[in-house]
């Protein structure tokens, strides 16, 4: 497993070595694609291949829209949608490598909101992002159906 935010990689990885896991961690700016492929490339030589990616990488907060920053509007988006995309993109290669050497599927999960479905006040930033990364994964869903990526 590859943890990739120092925060908190630090502490999950200890757990699962602990639970006798194979385990690197890594600092990432989720908004960097360069960083992203770097990273992905770092983990996948480590870990000997790539089997299930989790995008959990999120940020958000309370703001009237007439008073939102463009600057935390774009951070946010960056963040929550562009980071998961970086992220998916950068890793499907080796998912469709790992389904092509042992037919096993690759996974990608990405972690939404009930905001990503709906609006919710104060909140358009984080609410378009999610809704981009629920319609970002529909459409990575029905590219890669059928050649080895869920």
């Amino acid at each position: 497993m590859a943890c990739a935010d120092l925060k908190g990689a630090k502490a999950t990885a200890a757990e699962i070595k602990k639970a006798g896991g194979q385990v690197v961690a890594y600092d990432l700016d989720v908004t960097d694609p360069a960083a992203v492929e770097s990273t992905v490339n770092k983990a996948v030589k480590a870990l000997g291949g790539l089997d299930v990616v989790c995008n959990i990488a999120g940020i958000g907060h309370f703001a009237n829209s007439h008073e939102e920053t463009p600057e935390w509007f774009d951070r946010i988006v960056s963040v929550n949608l562009n980071g998961t995309f970086y992220v998916s993109r950068y890793t499907l290669p080796h998912l469709l490598k790992t389904h092509a050497a042992t037919g096993r599927d690759g996974v990608i999960v990405n972690t939404a909101s009930t905001s990503g479905l709906m609006g919710a006040p104060w909140s358009a930033a984080y609410c378009a992002s999610k809704g981009g990364v629920v319609n970002l994964t529909r459409a990575l869903a029905y590219e890669y159906r059928g050649k080895g990526v869920r």
